[in-house]
């Protein structure tokens, strides 16, 4: 039997954010840049160095810290569902794989991880026939 929940973790669960919005200033020093996000893809063609220096930069893409609640939310399904009906479905870059599998597990998900690797394997080929907790929209459109 398959898994019953899928769920995000960047931005779901892990405050992928808060990191950008810090990179952006620190690095290009434009201070409250999350007033002008409208999605992850507008952040990579404005500000392109983001995807090597943070999305695919282990040491600085697992500086971060949860979305407050995520961890009693996981636990609440666990709860509900139990772990082994749960899983993370992440959208990773190659080279932050390994850490960020060692960052989940140390955060305290013991649910299996998938990385949906960009532009190599689609998020909803793993995420099919589940509930999908997600925030982006394209990613919930695929799904369904």
């Amino acid at each position: 039997m398959g898994k019953l929940i899928s769920l995000d973790f960047d931005d779901v669960m892990y405050d992928l954010m808060e990191l950008n919005i810090n990179y952006i200033d620190i690095r290009h020093g434009i201070p409250d840049i999350d007033k002008q996000i409208e999605h992850y893809y507008w952040l990579y063609q404005t500000f392109p160095d983001i995807g090597d220096n943070l999305w695919n930069n282990p040491d600085n893409y697992i500086r971060g810290r949860l979305v407050s609640g995520a961890k009693e939310f996981y636990d609440e399904l666990v709860e509900l569902v139990g772990e082994d009906n749960i899983q993370i479905v992440t959208s990773s870059m190659p080279n932050v794989v390994e850490k960020k599998d060692i960052m989940i597990k140390e955060f305290g998900f013991n649910c299996d991880v998938i990385h949906s690797i960009f532009g190599i394997h689609p998020k909803h080929h793993y995420t099919k026939n589940t509930i999908l907790i997600d925030d982006a929209i394209g990613n919930i459109i695929d799904h369904v």
